[in-house]
């Protein structure tokens, strides 16, 4: 009896080990391919004629490719008021782990802006799931 309740736990931890490896997968390499992107710089410049330019670079710290990396800014009025927002992608579609990319945007604004802000970086990881890489 002692070695019929010691062979079925072995086949009972084998199956539990192979049925988790199914389910389960290796959840720490999973988390190593996400991506971080971060911004490095911008600066931004508003000619006389309404347009508006913001050129800046952007830096993957994570070990994943990030995929479509969007970068939002909004400006604020002399009294702090968001007065607008907007968005561009990445310059590379693909940003490897360690790479940088530029990004450079023109538009067209009637508006007066005093300040511009970067206030969120997202991208898509290797699955196409939205990571929000940088949030202010």
């Amino acid at each position: 009896m002692k070695k019929y309740l010691l062979i079925m736990g072995l086949v009972c931890f084998a199956i539990s080990q192979i049925s988790c490896s199914l389910f389960f997968p290796d959840i720490e390499s999973e988390i190593a391919k996400i991506p971080e992107v971060k911004l490095v710089e911008y600066n931004w410049n508003t000619p006389t004629t309404g347009f508006y330019q913001i050129q800046g670079m952007v830096k993957n710290y994570g070990n994943g490719i990030a995929s479509y990396t969007k970068i939002y800014w909004r400006f604020r009025d002399t009294t702090g008021n968001i007065a607008g927002s907007d968005y561009c992608y990445a310059d590379m579609t693909e940003i490897s782990a360690g790479a940088t990319s530029g990004f450079d945007f023109t538009g067209y604004s009637k508006e007066t802006y005093n300040t511009c802000q970067i206030y969120q970086i997202s991208c898509l990881d290797s699955k196409g799931n939205i990571v929000n890489t940088y949030k202010e």
